[in-house]
C-alpha cells in the first residue's frame, strides 16, 4: 500500500501506522510552505482518516501561522470534521468525500494560502497578467504586419 516504507511492518498496528504517515504529510506540507514566494498549496489525500486529514492541517497552520486554509470546491457539500486544533470556519473550508456517500474510495482537500492572499484577488491579477501580456503580442503583431512605406 501507498507509503508501507514508513511502517515497518514488525508489530505496527493501524494506529502506528497512520502517526508515522500523518508525521510525514505533516512535513512535506510544511516544506511546501517554507518558499517564500509560495502562496498556495492544495493538499488532498485519498485517505478518509482524520489524522491524514484535517489533523495534519491543524498542525500545520499551528507552526506556519502566515498560512490559512481557503474555501475549496464551494459545490461540494461534505465539508471537514471538527477538530480540536482547527476552528469552524476552518473545517468547513476543506474538502472531505465518503465512500459510501459519494462511491467513491474517499479523499480530502485543503487550500492553504499565505495570510493576506485572496483567492479571488489572485485570480483577477492573474487574468490582468495574461491580459497584459496578449495586448503586447497583439501590438507587437500589428506593428509586424505594417506595411513598409517606401
Amino acid at each position: 500500500s501507498r507509503l508501507d516504507h514508513l511502517a515497518d511492518g514488525k508489530g505496527s498496528n493501524d494506529g502506528e501506522r497512520l502517526k508515522k504517515l500523518s508525521n510525514f504529510q505533516i512535513s512535506c506540507v510544511k516544506h511546501a510552505l517554507s518558499f517564500p514566494s509560495v502562496k498556495y498549496v492544495t493538499y488532498s489525500t485519498c485517505s478518509i482518516h482524520r489524522e491524514e486529514n484535517e489533523a495534519v492541517i491543524a498542525s500545520v497552520l499551528k507552526d506556519c501561522p502566515d498560512f490559512d486554509v481557503k474555501y475549496a470546491l464551494s459545490n461540494w457539500s461534505r465539508r471537514g470534521l471538527d477538530d480540536d486544533g482547527l476552528s469552524s470556519e476552518q473545517s468547513d473550508a476543506l474538502v472531505r468525500v465518503d465512500p459510501k456517500e459519494d462511491m467513491t474510495n474517499g479523499f480530502f482537500v485543503a487550500l492553504l494560502a499565505r495570510k493576506g492572499m485572496s483567492v479571488v484577488s489572485h485570480k483577477k491579477k492573474k487574468m490582468r497578467e495574461r491580459r497584459k501580456r496578449r495586448r503586447k503580442q497583439n501590438s507587437s503583431e500589428k506593428i509586424a504586419k505594417k506595411p513598409k512605406q517606401s
